[in-house]
């Protein structure tokens, strides 16, 4: 069994097939999960918990820091 994947477009001048046998959809799919599950097992659950809450902090100063700075260009841009 072969998984097919058509894409045309006008602008190219005709269809593109990529035919991927299902086998090899699959394993990929087991080792990508396989991966996934071993990463997670690394760390105990208060650890993840730990770089959470690192992550969540980072991504919090840096979208604040980015709006403050749009914030701050408008105003001056406004004010001039």
């Amino acid at each position: 069994m072969a998984f097919f994947l058509t894409d045309s477009h006008p602008g190219r001048g005709g269809a593109i097939t990529l035919i991927i046998p299902m086998e090899k959809l699959t394993t990929g799919s087991a080792y990508s999960w396989a991966l996934v599950t071993c990463l997670l097992g690394v760390f105990s659950l208060s650890e993840w918990a730990l770089i959470t809450g690192i992550a969540c902090t980072l991504a919090t100063f840096l979208l604040n820091w980015i709006y403050r700075h749009k914030e701050y260009r408008f105003r001056t841009k406004r004010d001039q």
